[in-house]
Order: structure tokens, then C-alpha cells, then sequence
């Protein structure tokens, strides 16, 4: 194990959760990862500034085979609620267990 892999661990085990992800057809997955609800700016069709918000979720490689697009995720960090992955973007590490980034928007 590498010292890449052990950051991974460490990131993973002290910020994150338990989260689930359903795909469209197939199991569950339950599993650890790191949710994040960002507020940004951005500028409407009109030029005028208005926040919004960018929901991510962080888990480690190997992904699981219920991380796909259309995957429906529940973060327990927000009981009740619900996201749908629009995307999913892999780390540039080359540690076996770095982080994907999975790009959600409200379901």
C-alpha cells in the first residue's frame, strides 16, 4: 500500500458517510463516501449574478457497479433526500483507491 492510498483512506474515513446508490437496474450499493452541497455564483442568460448550488459525491476506486449515470443517490448526511449522478469524473492520482467524483443534481 502506497502513501497515496493511505491518504485516500484517511480523507474517506474521517470525512465521510454512509451513502447509498441505486442504478437504474441492479443492487444497491451502501457504502462510505464524502457529500458535498457548494454554493456558487454564476451569471444568468441575462447577466445578472445569482447563486446556486453544485452537488458532488466523493468515493473511492474501484467504483462500484452501481455508480452510473441516472444512479439515484442518498446521502444520509441528508435524511429524506435524493440525487440523481449526471456524471462521473475520476481523480487523476494513480493510487488504486483515489477518489471519483460523481456529479449529482436533486431527484
Amino acid at each position: 500500500m502506497s502513501a497515496l492510498d493511505l491518504i485516500a483512506d484517511v480523507v474517506n474515513a474521517t470525512f465521510g458517510d454512509p451513502v447509498t446508490i441505486t442504478p437504474p437496474a441492479g443492487a444497491p450499493w451502501t457504502g462510505q463516501g464524502i457529500f458535498r452541497d457548494s454554493p456558487v455564483d454564476d451569471i444568468a442568460a441575462l447577466g445578472r449574478p445569482y447563486g446556486t448550488n453544485v452537488f458532488t459525491l466523493q468515493i473511492q476506486r474501484p467504483l462500484p457497479d452501481a455508480a452510473v449515470v441516472d444512479a439515484l443517490v442518498e446521502p444520509s448526511i441528508r435524511p429524506g433526500e435524493a440525487f440523481r449522478v449526471l456524471g462521473i469524473y475520476r481523480d487523476r492520482s494513480p493510487a488504486a483507491n483515489a477518489f471519483a467524483v460523481l456529479e449529482l443534481e436533486p431527484a
